[in-house]
């Protein structure tokens, strides 16, 4: 997810030519600099966010501040030094979480720092360019409400390490929220509109985009290479392990997968989104425990991880879109409750079992069916234009 997510910052941060980018253009290290920060803050955390499930929150990020097509060039570079200040002062605290990689952390804070850097001598340009600091007011003291609610989120639950990794995800989108405003701002010219997302996606992907008919498909298009990483994904999936499945008949069981969850027919598009990124998430989490298979290949398992971060990413971009245009998320609980009760079916068998080799065989096959069962669902929507 970081290396997607850090990709998409360098090509939005790239120069667009005389008339089109910010006055002032951040100089060429800061496309690196966004890279390595955003990588640094998906890697400093040694917890598994599989034991905090019970302590994420909605904190209601003001995506309005980041809506390119409604700030002016200096407001936008205040939204952008306003996030990564904040970014910088919630990492200094002396109660942060002991399982982070203090030494990553230091090199975050030095990353951001030189960002910061970089935008104050870009705002001080626009400043004179555009006048007076008060039309910057409204949308700072949006992110300052953001970010105080991180922090009274942060005392309320004792700075737990929990607490702590809800808040690392949650700044990781944030920061990556970033990028949609740098887009839209880097293809500004004149009144010519913005650039969408789905745009950004392709080219980043150097795919064909999905196809989207007029108010039936989803309204932000995940990228061709989404399909594309699901299908690699469940190569590596099906090659990863060495034992055969003959030695482990005994052990078979049938774990009852909610198949109304992927049925394409009978969700909506938030929901449709909502029930692929469970899914993802789940096999994800349940993938990196410590009582894994010895008999697995963990190269592949390593490349199956990063797989399924990008396909998550994808799927974060869009979810965030659908979730503002369709409202409350109450209408995702039942899909998503099934299937956190059928992977929690999973997690109860393989205890049961004290994670043998055999189990985590049955297991496997049973994630490949699962997995599998998602490319269908996600075949239904990117080729649906109009009934979905």
């Amino acid at each position: 997810m970081a290396l997607l997510l850090s990709l998409l910052t360098a090509l939005v941060l790239f120069s667009s030519g005389p008339g089109g980018a910010l006055g002032c253009d951040p100089p060429q290290d800061h496309v690196l600099l966004s890279r390595e920060n955003l990588v640094l803050l998906s890697q400093m955390s040694t917890i598994s966010p599989l034991f905090c499930l019970k302590d994420r929150k909605h904190f209601r990020f003001p995506r309005a501040t980041v809506d390119g097509s409604q700030v002016q060039k200096a407001q936008a570079l205040s939204v952008l030094h306003e996030i990564l200040q904040q970014i910088s002062d919630l990492l200094t605290t002396e109660n942060s979480s002991v399982t982070w990689n203090m030494t990553l952390v230091d090199q975050l804070r030095t990353g951001l720092h030189r960002q910061l850097e970089d935008l104050d001598t870009c705002w001080a340009w626009e400043m004179e360019e555009e006048g007076s600091a008060l039309a910057m007011q409204g949308l700072t003291l949006a992110l300052k409400r953001y970010f105080q609610g991180l922090r009274l989120y942060l005392k309320e639950k004792k700075y737990s390490d929990c607490a702590w990794e809800v808040v690392r995800v949650e700044i990781m989108r944030s920061f990556s929220s970033t990028r949609a405003l740098q887009e839209r701002l880097r293809n500004k010219d004149g009144d010519h509109p913005p650039l969408p997302m789905a745009l950004l996606l392709s080219l980043l992907m150097a795919l064909v985009l999905f196809s989207s008919g007029p108010g039936g498909a989803l309204g932000c298009d995940l990228p061709e290479d989404h399909v594309l990483l699901s299908r690699e994904n469940l190569v590596l999936l099906s090659q990863m392990s060495t034992i055969s499945p003959f030695f482990c008949l005994k052990d078979r069981k049938h774990f009852r997968f909610p198949w109304a969850t992927v049925d394409g027919s009978q969700v909506q598009k938030a929901q449709a989104l909502s029930v692929l990124h469970e899914m993802l998430q789940q096999i994800s989490d349940l993938l990196p425990t410590e009582n894994s298979s010895v008999t697995w290949n963990m190269t592949l398992v390593d490349q199956l991880h990063a797989g399924l971060h990008q396909q998550l990413e994808d799927l974060d971009t869009c979810w965030a879109q659908e979730m503002g245009e369709e409202g409350s998320a109450l209408a995702m609980q039942g899909p998503t409750l099934a299937l956190k009760r059928y992977f929690q079916g999973l997690r109860l068998y393989l205890k049961e079992k004290k994670y043998s080799d055999c189990a985590w065989e049955v297991v496997r096959v049973e994630i490949m069916r699962s997995f599998s069962s998602t490319r269908a669902l996600q075949e239904r929507l990117r080729n649906k234009d109009g009934d979905l």
